[in-house]
């Protein structure tokens, strides 16, 4: 069974923890921190296994908004979609990503984190060997409603894209940061 998995976080341990879903991907009502985003606040997530996608939105609230941040023309081919997560921290990691623009083949691993300041960081990480030069991917923000009884893709409706940006990440290199940081002069 391919399904959603919903995770309640309290149930487990309050350390970095480890839950790997075999689902179609993860919905996490209470991440156990807010992130708070210019004046929107968010505490779930909703997270794909196969695309490189999630949405940052707030179960109890009767906004409906939704922050999509994702990485444009992936795919991955993992069966298991591996979160962890500590008191300001929310991770996902998605292995053997194919979503390189310049050289499509090349299997990435990427862990995308959200923390309690507001900031994503990727962390990506690859072989040289696939990876023989370099390879461009395109990270998108968009801003929408989020419908919580679409439980199939990772997507809002009446999204705006408010940040996207090209990255290029060297083959000679076996690992690649990126931070994106909130602009607290947006409204």
């Amino acid at each position: 069974y391919f399904g959603w998995y919903s995770p309640i976080l309290s149930d487990y341990v309050p350390a970095v923890h480890s839950i790997n879903i075999r689902g179609n991907g993860v919905i996490t009502r209470d991440i156990g921190f807010q992130v708070t985003v210019n004046q929107f606040t968010y505490k779930s997530v909703h997270a794909s296994r196969t695309g490189l996608a999630f949405i940052l939105f707030n179960d109890r609230s009767n906004d409906n908004r939704g922050r999509l941040i994702r990485i444009l023309g992936e795919h991955s081919t993992q069966k298991n979609l591996t979160i962890k997560y500590s008191r300001n921290l929310f991770r996902m990691e998605w292995a053997n990503a194919l979503f390189c623009q310049s050289y499509s083949l090349a299997p990435i691993s990427i862990n995308a984190s959200v923390k309690s300041d507001g900031d994503i960081e990727y962390d990506i990480r690859y072989s040289s060997r696939y990876l023989t030069h370099d390879c461009m991917i395109t990270i998108e923000v968009s801003e929408g409603i989020y419908n919580g009884r679409a439980y199939g893709n990772v997507e809002i409706t009446d999204s705006e894209v408010i940040y996207r940006e090209d990255f290029s990440i060297p083959y000679n290199r076996s690992q690649r940061r990126i931070i994106l940081v909130p602009n607290p002069n947006l409204f």
